[in-house]
């Protein structure tokens, strides 16, 4: 066909060289090792679960209005098949150290108050797509440190995931 003659000046040898090996992958029932080259991100809602139907996986969690956030990954398999990866159900988050030495009142009311404080500065501050909550959890992490400057002094966080 037209390929042939654009390539003409490649050998078989050649051919076979950059050839792929038949991919072996049916569905995604098994975990798939990846060499990643590169991710980007950017997606509209599934219209439903793709783990629904599967006993021994767990449900996708993630908003299910608006557009929310699909990160593809291309690479290659350890058997040289080329691959791209839709990773549904992320929920974007963040770690953000408290002052060295300062505490919180771990309540649930103090969470749901920053929280609302959360939503409420978002909402003004967002561009596009309107969502019910931008702000989807709070946590009060007490069992990490930071490891930016290797400096030990954090040690308290806010966990904050958003939509």
């Amino acid at each position: 066909g037209a390929l042939d003659s654009i390539f003409s000046d490649i050998t078989d040898a050649q051919r076979q060289r950059w050839m792929r090996p038949t991919n072996k992958i049916v569905d995604n029932s098994e975990d798939v090792s990846v060499q990643w080259f590169d991710m980007d991100i950017g997606g509209n809602p599934l219209e439903r679960n793709p783990n629904e139907l599967a006993d021994d996986r767990s449900r996708i969690a993630g908003s299910t209005t608006g557009q929310v956030p699909i990160i593809r990954a291309y690479g290659v398999t350890e058997h040289g098949n080329s691959v791209a990866v839709f990773i549904h159900g992320y929920t974007p988050y963040g770690y953000f150290a408290l002052p060295a030495g300062a505490t919180f009142d771990h309540t649930e009311d103090n969470l749901a108050k920053i929280r609302a404080s959360l939503n409420n500065r978002l909402e003004g501050a967002a561009r596009g797509a309107k969502y019910p909550e931008y702000c989807r959890s709070v946590s009060y992490i007490t069992s990490h440190k930071s490891i930016m400057g290797y400096n030990n002094a954090h040690s308290h966080f806010f966990k904050i995931r958003v939509a």
